[in-house]
């Protein structure tokens, strides 16, 4: 008998599982490519790109420097992860990103494949 009334709540634990998962992957969807800085947007001249690829995963790249990362979009925001536990947050819109430095200047970076 117990089993019998666990059976009744598994439709609506399937169906808020198929929610979040569709939920979660259409947060990414779209935003996919490389995003390039203007060479006088970023901290001394050095252009910044970001790829973003569709598994979530991608890099940060300084000159020749590149830092893995994870990104999401949380909330109408894209959320860099860096290994080291840090997050960058930045808007994102389907050819740029916004990203405000600590100095209170805007980075941005243009979407260019």
């Amino acid at each position: 008998m117990i089993f019998h009334e666990h059976t009744k709540s598994f439709p609506l634990l399937l169906l808020c599982f198929a929610m979040i998962l569709t939920f979660s992957c259409a947060q990414t969807e779209g935003y996919q490519g490389r995003y390039v800085s203007s060479q006088g947007d970023s901290p001394e001249g050095a252009e910044i790109t970001v790829e973003l690829n569709e598994n979530g995963h991608g890099l940060w790249i300084v000159t020749e420097e590149e830092v893995a990362i994870r990104w999401e979009i949380r909330n109408g925001q894209l959320l860099l992860h860096t290994k080291s536990g840090g997050v960058i947050v930045g808007k994102i819109s389907e050819d740029m990103i916004e990203i405000q430095q600590p100095d209170s200047r805007k980075l941005n970076l243009k979407r260019v494949r």
